[in-house]
């Protein structure tokens, strides 16, 4: 290999020892190595190498390496979050009641569905005659359930023990509300009197609970940042800023009650006492505040 400087085709995949544009063919001792890789090279470029004066000769660039520099400070993320104290705080604010609840029922049996029907309107229009007529302030009636059902027996003479209808109970449940919450002893009897032989329950509400509230917040608030900066001075820190505050408040909710079964005896018993305590009103909150500078000692 002598003397002449031929134009030799760039191919992808070929060592970097190739990859030039022109490849000095001067004065060279190739190994034995390179002998063995370069005549069956050559051969192959001189097949593929075009006709003389078939035109010029097309080259194919060698892509760039991939290489991708990116700066240290851009690969490293900081992972380390700040410190924070995350405490709960609650409060309970009570609310007078200005709205009383009553639910009863009345119940009939008879032997045919239209004889309980029609025993049970008899007994629930006197209840609500006699509420109507008792002069209790902002008096609301409405009913809330009406239920029919078989009654089944299975008699003694009924070798196959088959079920026999034996008659039918209706019941008709009836809520009470009045504004007069001291009035609730006398709506309970009233409704006794007149034929009434069940009560599901007596509840208290407050019409308007916002103040109440407010202010179960604001102390609920309160108390959580009480106890965030006892735990940050107990640490040796002052207490920082919140940075995240979740949580509410609560109207009160009736509370369950048991279920009262009345007796007709009971309507000659003197007043019902009937206890109005307050309505409770509870917030409770979640605060994260962050942890301050550490305190001088």
């Amino acid at each position: 290999m002598r003397g002449t400087r031929d134009t030799v085709q760039s191919i992808p995949g070929v060592g970097d020892a190739f990859h030039h544009e022109h490849l000095d063919t001067g004065p060279m001792r190739p190994t034995r190595a390179q002998s063995l890789f370069l005549v069956p090279l050559v051969a192959v470029l001189g097949a593929c190498a075009p006709a003389s004066g078939s035109g010029p000769v097309r080259s194919f660039p060698i892509p760039p390496p991939h290489i991708y520099e990116i700066p240290l400070e851009q690969v490293a993320v900081d992972t380390v979050l700040p410190g924070v104290i995350q405490v709960q705080g609650t409060a309970e604010v009570g609310v007078q009641p200005d709205r009383a609840h009553v639910r009863f029922f009345v119940e009939t049996r008879e032997r045919t569905a239209d004889r309980a029907a029609a025993a049970n309107a008899r007994l629930t229009d006197a209840a609500l005659d006699a509420l109507r007529d008792g002069g209790f302030a902002g008096l609301d009636l409405q009913t809330s359930g009406y239920r029919l059902t078989p009654v089944y027996s299975y008699p003694s003479a009924n070798e196959n023990r088959v079920r026999v209808i034996d008659g039918y109970t209706v019941r008709n449940t009836v809520q009470v509300t009045t504004t007069d919450v001291s009035s609730v002893g006398r709506i309970v009897d009233a409704a006794i009197a007149a034929g009434v032989n069940g009560v599901e329950h007596v509840s208290f509400t407050s019409s308007d609970t916002e103040k109440a509230e407010h202010e179960a917040l604001a102390l609920a608030v309160e108390r959580a940042r009480r106890t965030a900066e006892v735990m940050a001075a107990s640490l040796g820190y002052a207490l920082g800023e919140p940075v995240e505050v979740t949580g509410g408040a609560h109207p009160p909710q009736a509370p369950p009650t048991e279920f009262i079964r009345l007796r007709s005896e009971m309507a000659m018993a003197p007043e019902t006492p009937v206890e109005v305590g307050e309505s409770l009103v509870r917030a409770s909150v979640s605060v994260k505040f962050r942890i301050g500078p550490t305190r001088s000692r």
